[in-house]
């Protein structure tokens, strides 16, 4: 905020997912490419803050704050889950297309499910499937999960989508690993989608763009030297 006190906490968010390094972690593997460029991991986010590259950003002379944030959400009813199965559950998001809250470039994404279910709970995991192909478990297995209520309203919120065009197939895999010893057997009595996002393109985005493609540039330079 010293480098500029004109930043928003969304400016701060954006400030940190597209500075942060992930290379510096890369040893730790299973890093996952979002379609925009950003790597992302279960555990370190976007990567270790780079406080020197984040001050650069906040001060670059071609910074904005970030445009309005919009909320779209879309809703889907009850399907039957039992052990060892799958079942998806599709979305087709419009990004609030031709209203004043149209969304094109993803923030956060949340669902909000109500799931019955009769024997362990932590069986349970969740992938989100972007349009773009981007996957991210929101929910993993749980070894020491051994409730029987179930879900009840509960919201789940990830930043693996950030910068995405949120328009066209979102697909919610439910899945339960349990075993064949195991009856579980349930409902999936109702699963929304919420797309926190953007309009127009944020600042940021577009010096992340620019970044890739100096990067990109500078690679093919060293090689054509060589």
């Amino acid at each position: 905020l010293e480098a500029n006190r004109k930043l928003t906490w969304r400016d701060v968010q954006h400030l940190c997912v597209y500075t942060s390094n992930w290379k510096s972690l890369i040893q730790a593997g299973n890093w996952t490419r979002n379609y925009i460029g950003l790597y992302f991991h279960q555990k370190f986010g976007f990567g270790l803050l780079d406080t020197a590259k984040l001050i650069d950003w906040a001060r670059d002379t071609s910074w904005v704050t970030s445009p309005p944030k919009y909320i779209c959400t879309s809703q889907t009813q009850f399907q039957v889950l039992t052990s060892k199965s799958e079942i998806n559950i599709y979305f087709f998001v419009d990004g609030c297309k031709n209203t004043d809250r149209e969304i094109n470039y993803v923030e956060h994404t949340q669902i909000t499910i109500s799931v019955d279910y009769s024997t362990r709970r932590g069986d349970i995991f969740i992938n989100i499937h972007s349009p773009s192909g981007t996957i991210s478990p929101i929910l993993d297995k749980r070894n020491e999960d051994d409730s029987t209520v179930g879900f009840i309203n509960w919201t789940m919120t990830t930043v693996h989508f950030w910068g995405e065009n949120p328009k066209g197939q979102w697909i919610i895999k439910f899945k339960d690993d349990g075993g064949y010893m195991t009856a579980n057997v349930g409902v999936v009595k109702f699963c929304t989608l919420t797309i926190h996002g953007t309009r127009d393109i944020t600042a940021y985005q577009l010096l992340h763009s620019r970044y890739q493609r100096s990067t990109r540039q500078e690679i093919y330079s060293k090689k054509t030297r060589t």
